[in-house]
């Protein structure tokens, strides 16, 4: 006998997750093959150069993203279901298999986000337009604050995650809030701009590389040489963007000698600078050992 049954909450998560996901993958299609020029054009006027503008862009991203990042999981997560490395590791049955499952779902999720940000950021200051630069920098708060809430309190993505990682992204995010008057302020530098290129640059690299680093099997001699030169080549390009600019060439000291007069946005830009300091000295530990983990597979498994 056929009778009328209320969707579960799991029919409710893929119904608003597909929904959004169809909404925001629409809006990249638009952006890159029907019409570019009207998205650029929103762009363009989405702020001016007055605090009052740039905070109810900020209220905008933030609804915008929070309704991304909280709804989409769903649908990653169906997609991945159908690859073979998603299939490798145990997933939900194992906690090591569960937090694999974890960085490849929530790296891929947010890589669009951080890409989007890094690529508005970088064309802002290679044009000179700085809408866009406000624009992909109000999406990256946007983000933070949303992570942060959600870290705080222990809730949606972030519940099952180990304290190490919470830490590691709370590191991350405290930059971008304690910076964010000098950032401001001083946006016209030439020092704070290869700065904030090369932080969105490498963080939008750093997600793509959470999904991608599972993808060979370390398990075949030939799957562990590709990690191998996967990871070589993602330490290569963090180590330069995260300490050689803004170190080799004191970029961050010359901003520091900038600011230091002001106090109220000296000690907190510094308290920022000790925080990705920190945040760039565990990654780049993690990738060190994620390449030797990658040759020692090399070297003792036999195909």
């Amino acid at each position: 006998m056929a009778y009328f049954r209320l969707p579960s909450f799991r029919d409710l998560q893929y119904m608003t997750s597909g929904a959004f996901s169809s909404i925001f993958l629409g809006t990249l299609l638009q952006v890159a093959f029907v019409d570019p020029d009207y998205v650029y054009n929103i762009i363009n006027a989405s702020s001016d150069d007055t605090y009052a503008s740039m905070f109810a862009l900020l209220v905008k991203q933030t609804i915008w993203w929070s309704l991304y990042l909280e709804t989409t999981p769903v649908f990653w997560e169906t997609c991945l279901e159908r690859t073979v490395f998603w299939n490798r590791y145990h997933g939900k049955k194992t906690r090591e298999g569960a937090l694999i499952h974890d960085e490849i779902r929530d790296g891929l999720m947010v890589s669009l986000q951080h890409c989007t940000s890094a690529s508005t950021i970088i064309y802002g200051f290679m044009n000179n337009n700085y809408a866009f630069v406000r624009f992909g920098a109000t999406a990256e708060i946007a983000y933070e604050i949303n992570d942060i809430v959600t870290i705080v309190f222990n809730i949606s993505r972030n519940k099952t995650k180990p304290m190490l990682i919470k830490i590691l992204l709370l590191l991350h995010h405290f930059l971008a809030m304690l910076s964010i008057p000098v950032f401001v302020n001083y946006l016209y530098l030439p020092d704070v701009q290869n700065i904030i290129m090369s932080l969105t640059g490498s963080g939008a690299a750093l997600c793509i590389m959470l999904p991608l680093q599972y993808i060979p099997n370390i398990r075949t001699r030939t799957g562990a040489m590709t990690s191998f030169i996967m990871h070589s080549c993602h330490l290569s390009e963090f180590v330069y963007y995260r300490w050689y600019i803004g170190f080799g060439n004191n970029e961050w000291k010359n901003i520091v000698k900038v600011v230091e007069e002001n106090p109220i946005i000296y000690f907190p830009f510094l308290g920022g600078a000790l925080s990705m300091i920190l945040f760039n000295t565990i990654v780049t530990l993690v990738f060190i050992e994620r390449c030797c983990r990658s040759i020692l597979h090399y070297v003792n498994v036999k195909d």
